[in-house]
């Protein structure tokens, strides 16, 4: 985990938590800036500072409530490590670790789940945990803005004993357990703005409270027994409360707009996310109707330069369309489709577009939400780029509002935005004829059944990443980072998950451990490999190489 020290007095960003988390799969708007950073350096353990780490305190938005299934508000949704825990938790490298989940089982088929859950864990009122709990969490989250997309192929959940669950999908998965990374709740209290929960803690009168019924015998990231709420009202006030000590902890976007100067002594952690930065094309515009035009703008991103200049390093370069840290990410594809300008020059030139300085009336307009400064930024840069290589690109800067509306009239040839995706890197939405980022006429029949094919094999997604590219269906830039800024001090490391800062490091359980079907799936696909392996082989074929090779 990269954690970036800040030095005294250093002039740096805070990012003021204004921002709503995004929804998964929802086209977003929300604004970014950045902080300058310094090198990792160590934390000395003096008595001092020991002593200080006994004492931890933490902002809080009482308006915005702790319901992880309501509140999208970065801020707060800080606290929710340390008050729920889930099946399982997703960690820096996109992989499922097992939190509350024993074992599980899946049908042949991929259709159906069965989770198995850990005996004993109980809320933080002593009641135990039972599967309709989970039943009952995993509703609620079907029904939640933030959290239903990745459930959209649930076709049921159900408890089939006191600590059992079943869930059969719709559609064949391979790596569901990606999607269980749902905070489970007390059943009567789901519908609480702050329901009862099995972390580390619990919530008691504006303060947080060592949960003495935790299951778990390792210490929890923060070790102190109890954690008090700084109310904070706004933003202005969040400022101030950490400038001056008041809190030892931010946890934010560190890109957005709500941002103040500071001179303090703080160090950063980054916190992994599934925001995807990328431009996605209008299909029926004049300029990107043409598919080799739209192919070449991925030469002309510029994604170190961007990430670097215009989000201060709180992201990382993506040219496909998953993380550069997931097991998804193919590297050796990724180069075929980096920033290069000998390629996009080819690539403009083939596409047979008219150019300026020829026809300068013909005009692309790119199209990006000015509420953003980093985004805005990075909208000029691919602009410029792409006219040096005798494109006409106009960037048109608008507020949320206008760039929403102008997205709906298809006013634009191509746009700038982000969106949160699953933990799978599910593409379909982009291309169902309904899906919620299906933009600009983005309906693509063949590339929206090859997502299908790699929720079934995760294999199968090389294959799809190729295609979209291979097409130009959209143009990754990066998947963002958020940060927990941390007073210097306070806290020795932190392992920060995906929508889960205070997250254990892996206690020595692995996905392979919890699954059943694991040696039997790769039973399976070892003896199908073999097969191909032997059609394959020329019949004639002599084992001694001396006698096959053919001199001519």
């Amino acid at each position: 985990m990269r954690k970036i020290i800040v030095l005294l007095l250093a002039l740096t960003l805070l990012c003021g938590c204004a921002a709503q988390t995004q929804t998964e799969t929802q086209t977003v708007t929300e604004t970014e800036t950045a902080a300058e950073t310094a090198e990792t350096i160590a934390v000395p353990t003096t008595p001092d500072v020991l002593e200080d780490m006994r004492s931890f305190t933490l902002p809080f938005m009482p308006d915005a409530g702790l319901n992880p299934f309501e509140c999208g508000l970065t801020l707060n949704r800080g606290l929710m490590s340390l008050l729920y825990e889930s099946l399982f938790v997703v960690n820096y490298h996109f992989q499922a670790e097992p939190q509350l989940c024993e074992s599980f089982s899946v049908s042949t088929d991929g259709l159906t789940y069965t989770f198995h859950l850990m005996p004993d864990v109980l809320f933080w009122d002593g009641t135990p945990m039972t599967a309709n709990d989970v039943v009952a969490s995993i509703q609620a989250a079907r029904m939640s803005r933030y959290y239903k997309i990745r459930l959209q192929n649930v076709v049921s959940c159900s408890a089939i004993d006191t600590l059992s669950v079943q869930i059969q999908l719709a559609t064949s998965y391979e790596n569901f357990a990606l999607m269980m990374d749902i905070p489970i709740v007390k059943q009567s209290t789901v519908e609480r703005n702050i329901p009862i929960g099995s972390g580390p803690y619990s919530y008691s009168a504006e303060k947080l409270v060592r949960n003495t019924n935790w299951w778990n015998t390792e210490p929890p990231a923060v070790d102190v027994e109890e954690i008090p709420l700084f109310v904070c009202k706004d933003y202005y006030e969040l400022r101030d409360a950490f400038q001056y000590g008041s809190v030892d902890m931010v946890y934010c976007d560190p890109c957005s707009a709500a941002s103040a100067g500071y001179r303090c002594d703080f160090e950063i952690w980054e916190v992994p996310t599934t925001i995807m930065q990328y431009i996605g094309f209008n299909y029926e515009s004049g300029y990107f109707a043409n598919e080799t035009l739209r192919k070449a703008v991925t030469y002309g991103v510029d994604r170190d330069t961007i990430v670097s200049e215009c989000y201060n390093g709180f992201a990382n370069p993506s040219t496909l369309p998953c993380s550069p840290n997931s097991d998804l990410y193919d590297a050796t594809l990724a180069k075929e489709y980096e920033f290069n300008v000998s390629l996009l020059a080819k690539a403009v030139s083939d596409s047979g577009v008219k150019t300026n300085p020829e026809y300068k009336d013909h005009t692309g307009i790119l199209l990006v939400c000015n509420d953003e400064p980093g985004r805005a930024e990075a909208a000029e840069i691919i602009a410029q780029t792409l006219n040096d290589a005798g494109l006409n690109i106009v960037v048109r800067a608008c507020d949320s509002s206008a760039f929403n509306m102008y997205l709906g009239s298809g006013e634009y040839d191509f746009y700038l935005s982000e969106t949160r995706m699953t933990a799978n890197f599910d593409l379909s939405q982009f291309f169902l004829e309904y899906g919620s980022l299906q933009i600009g006429s983005s309906k693509n029949e063949n590339l929206a059944s090859m997502c299908g094919s790699a929720f079934a094999n995760s294999g199968n997604y090389y294959d799809l990443c190729r295609q979209v590219m291979g097409c130009g269906a959209i143009c990754p830039i990066s998947f963002k980072n958020y940060a927990a800024y941390v007073m210097r001090g306070k806290l020795t490391s932190l392992e920060p998950a995906v929508d889960a800062v205070f997250h254990l490091e892996n206690t020595g359980r692995t996905l392979s451990d919890v699954d059943k079907t694991y040696e039997v799936r790769e039973a399976e696909k070892a003896a199908a490999e073999a097969e191909t392996a032997a059609q394959d082989e020329p019949e004639d074929w002599d084992e001694n190489p001396d006698e096959n090779w053919d001199e001519g």
